[in-house]
């Protein structure tokens, strides 16, 4: 089986950034790892890019080296239609009885691999923050959960496309794409297979965990929750405790429970908490043990800060625009406050 994934079209790139699929994601890994996650990546895998992307940012370099070498890399010389045509340049080559899964690169989903005709949906009503609805494509299914019509960028269901398209043989999309190429107008995948549908059955395939970043809204929105998050601890998340006075470092802390609710949260939506703290590391395990109750994840903790202000300085650029460092000044001991955040 082939998994294609297209990265040669015209909306390869944000405005003013690296292409797309090289963007650096929150975890430090690039946009593309996250886009084949749930792959074997043992499997036939090809990344289609353009030449300029390879001689502005090395790309090639950066896949291979993102994938231990274990992808095949087709490099283009220009800038091809779209997907559809991307994805061409790889199937043309391929045995015609080669099953072809296509995973766009700016979409992250759960599903599994599967050699049949098929397409990735998700339903806009089990996901409500979804963006930019009206530029997604949409299909419609009848009751057996096959798909009737696929359509860009027109309501016409609550299920929209996220980014995976599976044909059973190479030679079909093939046919279709030859056929459609003609016309003299761009072409999408979803244009493949609503052609192909005159003669095929395709089904719908409904995803979990269903994440878009096509855009750089919903880059950066996806972004904005994964923030790393240096958080105090006496006065903020316990009430405060001492090195020298009566209830010291060395008592069972007490939370503030509307600050640890807070905090948790922001945990749940996928930020990284280090907490920062003028505790001695004499009393690390009172403490660890403490965060580790409350929920907090294998707690990251920098002891012996001075007891001082704290400033945070980073860069701004145009994935991680200003203000990219922020400030939270909060009165100590005080749960009412954090239940008005």
């Amino acid at each position: 089986m082939a998994i294609i994934v297209p990265c040669a079209g015209r909306s390869s790139r944000f405005p003013g950034t690296r292409p797309k699929y090289l963007l650096t994601m929150p975890d430090g890994r690039l946009m593309i790892e996250h886009a084949l996650d749930n792959y074997d990546i043992d499997e036939n895998i090809h990344i289609v890019i353009l030449k300029e992307h390879d001689e502005l940012y090395s790309a090639s370099n950066a896949v291979n080296k993102a994938f231990n070498l274990r992808t095949n890399i087709h490099i283009l010389d220009e800038e091809t239609q779209g997907p559809a045509e991307t994805v061409y340049a790889v199937t043309k080559n391929l045995p015609d009885d080669e099953p072809v899964f296509i995973k766009d690169c700016d979409s992250f989903f759960d599903a599994s691999l599967r050699t049949d005709n098929h397409v990735c949906v998700a339903d806009l009503r089990e996901n409500l923050d979804c963006g930019k609805v009206a530029s997604k494509s949409f299909v419609s299914l009848n009751e057996q959960n096959m798909i009737h019509n696929i359509v860009e960028k027109s309501v016409v269901s609550n299920y929209i496309c996220v980014g995976g398209y599976g044909f059973e043989r190479a030679s079909d999309y093939n046919r279709a794409f030859q056929e459609l190429i003609y016309d003299g107008e761009e072409v999408f995948v979803s244009h493949v297979i609503r052609w192909l549908l005159a003669e095929q059955n395709f089904e719908a395939q409904t995803v979990d965990n269903y994440v878009d970043v096509g855009t750089i809204k919903e880059f950066l929105d996806y972004s904005q929750k994964r923030q790393t998050i240096f958080c105090d601890l006496d006065g903020t998340i316990f009430y405060n405790q001492s090195k020298y006075f009566e209830n010291s470092w060395e008592d069972e802390p007490k939370p503030i429970v509307a600050a640890v609710e807070y905090m948790l949260k922001k945990q749940d939506e996928g930020a990284t908490i280090i907490f920062a703290t003028s505790r001695s590391d004499d009393v690390s395990e009172i403490t660890e043990n403490a965060l580790r109750k409350l929920g907090f994840n294998v707690p990251n903790v920098i002891y012996n800060l001075p007891h001082s202000p704290r400033v945070m300085v980073n860069d701004i650029t145009t994935t991680n625009p200003y203000p990219s460092a922020q400030a939270l000044n909060v009165p100590r001991d005080d749960n009412d406050f954090w239940k008005k955040l």
